[in-house]
């Protein structure tokens, strides 16, 4: 999961797609890997029912209106020609009709779910920014436990880095490949003091 909020200039995904995040679009994010439910959650619809919904409609457009009225107009008494005519003419205005409704859904998909989104990601402070990428990455993971047609490969600890101008790179949140309650002393050896003999100098070890 990547969210950029209140950057100037571009940000360089992992796909290597330049995004430009300006002050008419201040915030970006995006998904990588196994995306399908934070997407969802974030357009308001999934890419599968999407697709399915306009592959549904795209075949009745292309395939059922043709042949259907093609059907009907035998029993209408006009030439062949004037069959295939009028049939291509309500072709057309299925197509037409389709073309709008993708068009609508887009719109909908943008002024209800992904333009809101995008301004929260330009508004929220940042320990909030980290909360949100760690929850979109724990919607999948949740999708993926309660399903049994899916196999279980996001979960278990998640790691959140924030990289900031004034801050850097930051951990919010980062696991270990050790059990804390068996190292009890890991945290007071790495959060120590280190004074050399020959320097004044203190340097925290991390």
């Amino acid at each position: 999961m990547k969210i950029a909020a209140r950057f100037k200039k571009q940000v360089l995904t992992y796909d290597d797609e330049t995004h430009h995040v300006t002050a008419d679009r201040p915030g970006f994010w995006d998904t990588f890997a196994q995306d399908s439910p934070a997407k969802g959650w974030v357009h308001g619809i999934t890419d599968e029912v999407r697709g399915e919904v306009l592959r549904a409609w795209s075949a009745w457009v292309h395939k059922e209106v043709p042949r259907i009225s093609r059907q009907k107009l035998k029993d209408v008494k006009i030439t062949p020609k004037q069959a295939d005519k009028a049939a291509t003419v309500f072709e057309n205005m299925a197509k037409e009709q389709f073309e709008l409704f993708r068009i609508y859904m887009h719109f909908l998909e943008t002024k209800n779910s992904r333009e809101p989104m995008r301004q929260s990601v330009a508004m929220l402070p940042k320990d909030e920014l980290g909360l949100l990428a760690e929850s979109l990455v724990n919607l999948t993971s949740l999708r993926q436990r309660m399903s049994i047609h899916q196999q279980n490969t996001v979960g278990g600890a998640i790691d959140v880095a924030l990289i900031s101008v004034g801050d850097g790179f930051v951990w919010l949140n980062r696991k270990h490949y050790f059990t804390n309650d068996l190292n009890p002393t890991w945290h007071l050896t790495h959060g120590a003091s280190i004074r050399t003999s020959d320097s004044t100098m203190t340097t925290g070890a991390g």
